[in-house]
């Protein structure tokens, strides 16, 4: 077990983990070194609260929290660092009060902007406030990007009163709807997708024909052909205390439940996995663990895929938060 300081992981990649750990008790955005534990800070010093969600192409994504007269704690803006807190991108539109970044790949990010009466665009950046692209498809009262490989963008639209997943390749009427029945595109890698629909967690080979059904729960990320996310074992589906992290081998009998050694080795009886990288025959996941009486713990999970081990035989790392986790990632169902 290593303890790396108070704070929660978004995200992993080659490496390293992303997301925010306190830093004279305000959060601030960063990026561990797991080899090392080290952490580098990416608060700018005009925001007292930051949040690191995904890294991609040797740079970070996220938000930071700026005060204004009206709202002295601050408002995310979506932001961009490249390893270092001097190297910060303020993403937020001019015209937009607040907006979020979760992910990216090529030099280009994505995310959420919403505009005067707080309805959420789906939003494409590459690298400045001024690049912004707006994806909300026609006819769309609200959408978010989650994701993107390879020149594809992957997240989610209100339309008719009902929320689609879906993808767009760089404009807003390029959506491509992967319904019906699907809810949201979580994460992507090569050609798939992963999200959720009325059943649960669920695959995409980017088309709507080519779903695999998961079973009950939500997936959020995927590496190669390693999905994660949570389940809930007390329900048939849905999120709310108990529910767990799991990892799947892109079939649901391959669940792993990775919450299981949180709740009897640490009394976490909640946790989430919110990323994946896989190399070398080793997988590691980023999320968290939560307890309602002591707050919540980051966790990355690390372990040799062939064969799968139980999840006793897991070896966890502890990098620690003090609350419960903050999920800005919009995954209806």
């Amino acid at each position: 077990m290593s303890l790396l300081g108070y704070g929660s992981a978004s995200s992993v990649y080659e490496g390293k983990a992303v997301g925010w750990g306190e830093v004279g008790y305000e959060g601030h955005a960063g990026v561990w070194d797991i080899a090392t534990s080290n952490f580098v800070d990416l608060n700018p010093n005009i925001s007292d609260y930051s949040w690191a969600q995904d890294t991609h192409d040797q740079s970070e994504v996220g938000q930071v929290w700026l005060p204004t007269p009206e709202f002295p704690g601050g408002q995310p803006h979506a932001a961009l660092w490249h390893g270092t807190a001097d190297s910060y991108v303020d993403l937020n539109p001019p015209t937009f009060p607040h907006s979020y970044a979760y992910g990216g790949d090529g030099g280009y990010q994505v995310g959420v902007a919403c505009n005067g009466v707080f309805l959420s665009h789906a939003a494409l950046w590459h690298g400045t406030a001024d690049s912004y692209v707006d994806l909300n498809p026609a006819g769309a009262s609200e959408s978010g990007a989650n994701d993107m490989f390879g020149g594809v963008e992957g997240g989610w639209a209100d339309i008719d009163g009902t929320t689609h997943a879906g993808l767009w390749t760089g404009t807003s009427d390029s959506w491509v709807d992967l319904g019906p029945g699907a809810i949201s595109v979580g994460g992507m890698y090569g050609h798939r997708q992963v999200g959720n629909d009325p059943y649960g967690a669920c695959i995409w080979n980017g088309t709507s024909s080519g779903r695999v059904e998961l079973g009950s729960g939500s997936a959020v990320s995927i590496y190669d052909h390693w999905e994660v996310g949570n389940f809930t074992p007390s329900q048939p589906n849905g999120w709310g205390p108990g529910d767990h992290a799991c990892i799947w081998n892109d079939t649901a009998v391959s669940r792993v439940d990775l919450g299981a050694i949180l709740l009897n080795s640490y009394n976490l009886p909640s946790s989430y996995a919110d990323g994946v990288y896989a190399s070398g025959g080793e997988i590691w996941v980023a999320g968290n663990g939560v307890n309602p009486e002591y707050g919540g713990y980051a966790v990355l999970w690390h372990y040799a895929p062939d064969p799968v081990p139980e999840p006793s035989s897991l070896l966890v790392l502890l990098l620690a938060l003090p609350a419960v986790a903050w999920r800005f990632r919009r995954m209806p169902g």
